[in-house]
């Protein structure tokens, strides 16, 4: 719960403060994030379009945790507003202390990830991505981000599978077509570092970083966990989308965009990375594994989790 009500006279000192963290702290640091303490409480800040889908798939989360005894910890919204005049938004939550990793550390995360994967999509419908808006993050992407809001599995399914056509001849003929438009969409932590993961001073599993959490297919979800026919084909085909930031030539169906629209469209897409701000986040965009199968722990044991 968080520590004390939030008094609304308290947006000035947060905005005070996040600018002083921005001239502070070069942007160029390897550990710079858009986060810090402010008044005991927890604070991100960000552009809309990058911090509001967080803040739904957050908000969406953590209510479900509210309802379930053997969930994770989840931290609790305080409040979120946004400064116009600074086009910065400002998510606040509650501030969990956290305690040394103990001995089952990595177990106890199995089980969060698990109860994650469990959680019921939203009563509105499931839609790829983040809860509300926004593109979905895995590290198969290039800049762990995907090119486009896909519309359905089915778009997404095509989209994997024309990256399958840009490999090299030997490889694209013995590479399966993927086949991920009739799975299940399940929540999932694209972002499998250890700082996402935290036990606090009461004995609770923590969960943290809502940048990266959202609704993928099944096999996107057991990436790291197994290997499968789909699994060893997006091995394959991450090869070119890691080096890819375009939708190869797809719109949003997954259907292909004739050559004047596609031209359009790279022109805007070029345009809107132009306009992006170049700060780095620890927990979205600051260091892109090179795509692997392996579980991310090597303490981290796949039997713990049935996905």
């Amino acid at each position: 719960m968080p520590s004390a009500p939030f008094d609304i006279a308290l947006e000035d000192t947060i905005v005070e403060a996040c600018i002083q963290h921005l001239l502070k702290f070069s942007l160029h640091l390897d550990d710079y994030r858009l986060c810090l303490v402010v008044n005991g409480f927890f604070v991100k800040f960000n552009n809309y379009v990058d911090i509001y889908p967080e803040y739904e798939t957050l908000k969406y989360i953590s209510q479900c945790a509210k309802n379930d005894i053997n969930a994770p910890r989840v931290p609790e919204i305080v409040h979120f507003f946004h400064r116009e005049d600074l086009c910065w938004e400002y998510l606040v939550m509650e501030n969990i202390n956290l305690t040394p990793p103990p001995e089952d550390f990595f177990q106890r995360v199995a089980k969060a990830i698990q109860w994650l994967h469990d959680c019921p999509v939203p009563p509105d419908g499931a839609r790829i991505g983040p809860v509300g808006s926004g593109r979905a993050r895995h590290w198969l992407f290039w800049e762990y981000e995907a090119p486009l809001e896909f519309s359905s599995l089915l778009a997404l399914e095509r989209f994997l599978n024309r990256a399958i056509e840009k490999l090299p001849p030997q490889g694209r003929a013995s590479t399966a077509p993927i086949s991920i438009s009739h799975e299940q969409l399940v929540f999932m932590q694209s972002d499998m570092d250890e700082s996402n993961f935290g036990v606090d001073d009461e004995g609770r599993t923590c969960l943290f970083d809502f940048t990266t959490v959202g609704l993928l297919p099944e096999s996107f979800a057991s990436y790291t966990m197994s290997l499968t026919p789909n699994q060893r084909s997006m091995c394959r085909v991450a090869s070119i989308l890691v080096m890819s930031s375009g939708p190869l030539g797809l719109d949003k169906d997954g259907n292909p965009v004739p050559p004047r629209r596609r031209l359009t469209q790279a022109s805007r897409m070029k345009d809107s990375t132009e306009e992006q701000p170049t700060t780095e986040r620890k927990d979205s965009s600051a260091e892109k594994p090179e795509p692997k199968i392996k579980p991310p722990y090597p303490e981290l044991d796949p039997a713990h989790i049935t996905l």
